[in-house]
């Protein structure tokens, strides 16, 4: 009974009509109701109707695009359709989650290191609603706005890191320092060809004859 009554005074056809959850929760003899019309063909409506010997009070609601985080992987999808690898969202790595993080810092404790965005790299965790790369519907970032973005999120997490003196030592430097002076289990011979060759044979027939003639015993 709605619909029609919406489209004859309106002129719009609504392509769905339901009564909100407060209002059935609620009980009471006035009632709330949402309708839903095309976007592409849907025109405001005016303040008040009158539908079914009742004035209505009207209120347009515009939807608002929501942005939606994988809490896998962290991009922006549904997590019930992601297939790619768990990632931790304090440093980013595919190699571990959150509830394993670990820090390479070597500062003593206590001490906690600033995270790293998976996407803009600054200090904060790759699931910050205020990350500046965050998708915003209708406000997609270019790739100049993203190169300086990159560039001043990477340098406040350098300042950030340098506030809580992270101590950071390089992998060579370990594994120099724990494997000691290295000593050879062989030497090396390198072979070299001499210097002259011996002169060449000469093919003699007579090598070839068991018997000697009478004129060679003469």
């Amino acid at each position: 009974m709605l619909h029609p009554a919406i489209q004859d005074i309106t002129g719009q056809q609504p392509v769905q009509s339901a009564e909100t959850r407060s209002s059935q929760e609620k009980g009471l003899f006035n009632t709330s109701w949402t309708v839903h019309f095309l976007a592409d063909a849907h025109k405001a409506l005016p303040r008040f109707l009158r539908i079914l010997g009742t004035v209505v009070q009207t209120h347009e609601v515009k939807p608002k695009p929501k942005t939606i985080q994988c809490t896998r992987c962290y991009q922006w999808h549904n997590t019930r359709t992601c297939a790619r690898p768990q990632h931790c969202n304090i440093c980013g790595s595919y190699d571990h989650s959150a509830d394993t993080h670990t820090s390479s810092c070597n500062a003593t404790a206590p001490h906690q290191c600033p995270p790293k965005c998976l996407h803009c790299k600054g200090p904060h965790p790759a699931d910050d609603l205020s990350c500046p790369l965050r998708p915003v519907p209708l406000h997609l970032k270019t790739k100049p706005e993203t190169a300086i973005i990159l560039k001043a999120s990477r340098a406040a997490r350098k300042r950030a890191i340098a506030a809580v003196n992270c101590v950071h030592t390089p992998v060579t430097d370990i594994l120099m320092a724990s494997s000691g002076p290295v000593t050879p289990t062989r030497s090396l011979v390198t072979a070299t060809a001499p210097s002259t060759l011996p002169a060449p044979r000469f093919f003699d027939p007579r090598s070839l004859n068991a018997f000697s003639s009478l004129e060679d015993e003469d």
